[in-house]
């Protein structure tokens, strides 16, 4: 429908310039034949411009189908320019009184062409997208006021126009003269995109975080920390929001714009739930621990221990994750395959997660504790215990006196944060903000040993499986042989099945054997590749005290005289020192080279 109608209203345009150029022709025409009745006149540089004109109008008339609005709107008030020129230079000349009147008379012509300006109107430009439209108001056309809102309107239509326009612009134009500039005579209304559909969590899973929040003096509010959530069977975990369709726009032209409509949200993949009245609300399907990790969200089933792990409970050994809400004392031990979450300290248990571990309280090991996670390891702080990783392990107030070892980076983030004797072991980054003490404390700070244990477990596979190789072939060997004997009956019978059963059973054991050392293999080279290429750094915020060891790979260096803020890298065949800086992935990929 809209388009039909800019059709129309183009059409109409090119009607009135066509009407334009004739009406124009007939003007000068008739101004040409009074002025050749004026002998003094006949021969003047008008008379010969109104002849020039009268004739490129015929022409024009029959080419202005190929010519474009702009340039047949331009050529028209060209030659009324140069009409207007003729007469205004020809009147300050020498002329009898009866040719001056004559002249005069004939000037008074001239109005007509203030019709044809109307009809033509300003000069139009409309952006690409049909959103805007804008006028420029000639001068001539402006001072002699032939202009009016309504006029500039109607013009605007005529071009097909028909929407938006800028009455309240167009009248300040006209009133404050502003001439020879660009005036906004229309503008269209942009399409509204609709609102996306939302989840809306019931729990507060923005919250999860192994970092405490840095208060405005500077120091860690560690009981705020938001590890996880406990969450029963058939709680509302999150509910959807629907989206908006979208506001249809209009161009200034009439076309109608499509809207983008909202874009309905989904419920992230979360194992143990489900979704019901009718998809919107997402469901725990069992008693959980739901946390949040690499960015998406996990509900696990759990074992809650609602007291301390000790006499009353017994260890703990589960197949899911362990929630304890209060301690894990001394002599006893948790253990499972999944994660462990304690919400109070450890004080001297045992703990081995195949998932992480997170300590909301202190690890106070009592120089018995051994903590054990193919994961991360997060805690208050781990005082005289032996905390191993196979990821990260991050503390807000420091290690005292322990044995810690990271397949990634050792993390102490809280405001006086400290890493105090003991033996810290690292594969990338090991971080504090005070490494060692002023009482010079022997503190070990190692980055990089694991390239070279792997290099021995990668060795040490590779013997295994050449051993467990032969050992495949002897069982081979001895199968074929044990075959060939029934075959010819050296043997009795059932004594032969019986060994060919048993050499059946151990080669199959010697496969399986052969092919989980094969897995393993593969996976230690990965391991390997992945350690070869980190940067491995070792910094403190504030200071190094003297005494501290430190060793990048297979490079070290005693502190003698207090340091920092530092960041300590390996470059070519020792540890140079250079200030502290918190590391990105750019600079870790430039410390790596």
């Amino acid at each position: 429908m809209a388009a039909n109608t800019v059709t129309e209203k183009t059409t109409n345009y090119n009607e009135i310039l066509n009407q334009s150029i004739d009406l124009l022709q007939e003007q000068i025409s008739s101004i040409l034949s009074e002025l050749k009745s004026i002998p003094e006149i006949r021969t003047s540089k008008l008379t010969t411009d109104a002849e020039s004109i009268e004739g490129f109008l015929q022409t024009l008339r029959i080419v202005s189908d190929t010519m474009s609005e702009d340039r047949l709107r331009e050529t028209l008030r060209n030659a009324m320019q140069s009409i207007e020129r003729g007469f205004d230079q020809l009147s300050r000349g020498r002329l009898s009184p009866e040719a001056r009147n004559k002249i005069s008379t004939i000037q008074n012509k001239l109005n007509a062409f203030s019709n044809i300006r109307k009809r033509l109107g300003p000069v139009l430009h409309i952006s690409k997208d049909e959103m805007s439209a804008w006028i420029i108001i000639d001068s001539e056309g402006g001072q002699k006021e032939i202009y009016t809102v309504a006029s500039i309107i109607e013009n605007l239509t005529s071009h097909g126009i028909v929407h938006g326009h800028c009455r309240d612009r167009i009248e300040e134009a006209l009133r404050d003269k502003k001439y020879e500039v660009e005036i906004l005579a229309a503008k269209g209304q942009a399409p509204v995109a609709g609102k996306d559909g939302k989840v809306i969590y019931h729990v507060d899973v923005d919250e999860f975080s192994h970092v405490p929040t840095i208060l405005a003096n500077g120091k860690a509010a560690f009981k705020d920390i938001h590890l996880f959530s406990y969450v029963k069977q058939g709680d509302l975990l999150a509910e959807l929001s629907a989206a908006s369709a979208g506001q249809e726009g209009q161009t200034v032209t009439g076309r109608i714009v499509h809207p983008i409509d909202g874009t309905e949200a989904e419920f992230p993949d979360c194992p143990n739930t489900s979704v019901s009245n009718g998809g919107i609300c997402l469901i725990a399907d069992v008693d959980g621990c739901l946390t949040k990790k690499n960015g998406r969200l996990d509900l696990e089933p759990c074992l809650q221990v609602n007291e301390n792990v000790s006499y009353q409970t017994g260890n703990i050994d589960s197949t899911v994750s362990v929630v304890v809400k209060g301690d894990v004392l001394a002599g006893f031990s948790v253990r499972s395959e999944k994660d462990i979450f304690v919400n109070s300290v450890v004080e001297g248990g045992h703990m081995e997660s195949k998932g992480d571990i997170v300590v909301k309280g202190g690890i106070e090991g009592k120089g018995q504790s051994t903590i054990e996670s193919n994961g991360n390891v997060t805690a208050k702080y781990i005082k005289n215990a032996t905390v191993t990783a196979m990821q990260d392990i991050s503390v807000q107030a420091g290690i005292i006196q322990s044995s810690i070892w990271a397949g990634g980076c050792v993390s102490a983030t809280g405001s006086d944060a400290v890493i105090v004797g003991g033996e810290v072991i690292a594969d990338e980054d090991i971080v504090a903000d005070e490494i060692g003490s002023e009482a010079g404390v022997r503190t070990v700070i190692a980055v990089g040993a694991r390239l070279n244990q792997l290099s021995e477990l990668i060795a040490d596979t590779e013997r295994k499986i050449v051993a467990q190789e032969n050992a495949q072939s002897e069982c081979e060997e001895i199968l074929e042989s044990l075959r060939e004997q029934q075959e010819q009956e050296l043997v009795q019978a059932d004594q032969l099945e019986m060994g060919i059963q048993k050499a059946e059973e151990m080669l199959i054991d010697t496969q399986n054997a052969l092919k989980k050392l094969y897995e393993e293999q593969e996976l230690l080279d990965l391991q390997y590749q992945d350690s070869l290429h980190k940067s491995r750094t070792i910094r403190a915020r504030r200071q190094i005290w003297p005494g501290t060891v430190l060793r990048i790979e297979d490079q070290e260096l005693v502190v003698q005289d207090s340091m920092g803020p530092a960041t300590v890298v390996k470059y070519s065949e020792g540890l140079q020192v250079f200030p502290y800086r918190e590391l990105n992935e750019s600079s870790k990929r430039q410390e790596s080279k």
